[in-house]
């Protein structure tokens, strides 16, 4: 059986509103959409109107989402060198205090009575300790000499030069995380104005779909891909990285949604961040209710992968 392959992509979507609206143009009033429109108070100027909206906030996701990552780059390798310096003097403290292990701690180490370390996760967390560990060596005021001198003598370690670049990878990486939310607010702004538009042109391929059955050529005057092979059903895995969004996940009535991750997942009704969410905890099973064909997810944590597995309703028990 065939069936129309409705695109994700939002750019192919724009494509698909653009070619609906010349052909509905070209065919004026002879158009056999016009009855079906004016009962269903499609209006395709005014979907034109909000395409063109929902446009300007694509670019600014996709401006403000390159910028993120150029941002993020640039501070993972700022503070790759900043966390190898300290973590080599600390390995270096830790040799010259064997076996009392505990006096790396005065130098800002968390480290067990066995010499086991516990780093930070964070890049503030190691800027905490760095600081502390150039401030113990810079307490040491000629004639006392540093117990760090050989170590970051020999390697041409330059805390000095680690404070600087740590302190600005620190503001950028504000200015990184700013950009990363302002780009996911500017891509749910885009699917928000784009959302009923998206309703207007299922509706149309709908309604072609069954005035045309199986004519590709026809359908494809509107730019409508069709499909002639059945439509596999198949589970889809979903990994949501730590502070990010999974917006707009279609899913169908009597299917299910498993938490297969570590951590407790937010999932909330309809294509963005909004309302009260259901919080799936790990290893529990949801099961899609009516009004749930369009659901979110959203990773409030700073350090860990969600993942859930959606199973379509034929293979789920």
């Amino acid at each position: 059986m065939s069936r129309a392959q409705i695109p994700s992509n939002f750019s192919k979507k724009i494509e698909l509103l653009k070619t609906i609206k010349a052909k509905v143009d070209l065919d004026g009033g002879a158009s056999p959409l016009l009855e079906m429109m004016a009962k269903k108070s499609i209006d395709l100027d005014a979907d034109t109107v909000k395409g063109a909206a929902a446009v300007v906030f694509d670019n600014d996701f996709r401006l403000l989402s390159k910028t993120s990552q150029n941002q993020k780059q640039q501070v993972d390798a700022a503070m790759k060198i900043v966390i190898k310096d300290t973590t080599g003097s600390y390995q270096n403290l830790k040799s010259l205090c064997e076996p009392n292990f505990k006096e790396v701690g005065d130098w800002g180490a968390v480290i067990t009575d066995g010499g086991k370390f516990t780093y930070p996760v964070t890049y503030e967390g190691w800027m905490d300790w760095f600081t502390l560990l150039k401030a113990k060596n810079d307490s040491y005021v000629s004639p006392a000499v540093s117990p760090l001198l050989s170590y970051i003598t020999t390697t041409g370690v330059s805390l000095t030069i680690d404070a600087t670049n740590g302190a600005a990878a620190l503001v950028k990486q504000a200015l990184q995380v700013a950009n990363k939310s302002a780009s996911e607010k500017a891509r749910q702004d885009r699917d928000n104005k784009f959302n009923p538009v998206m309703i207007d042109l299922r509706a149309i391929v709908k309604f072609l779909m069954t005035l045309y059955p199986g004519n590709v050529k026809q359908l494809g005057l509107y730019g409508i891909t069709v499909v002639l092979t059945p439509k596999v059903i198949k589970t889809r895995n979903k990994v949501i990285k730590a502070s990010t969004s999974s917006l707009n996940v279609r899913v169908a009535i009597g299917s299910t949604v498993v938490n297969t991750g570590t951590i407790p997942m937010p999932i909330y009704k309809g294509a963005t961040i909004s309302g009260t969410p259901v919080m799936l905890a790990v290893g529990v099973t949801y099961t899609i209710t009516k009004g749930y064909g369009q659901i979110s997810f959203h990773n409030p944590t700073t350090d860990t992968s969600g993942m859930v597995k959606l199973i379509p309703k034929k293979l789920s028990v």
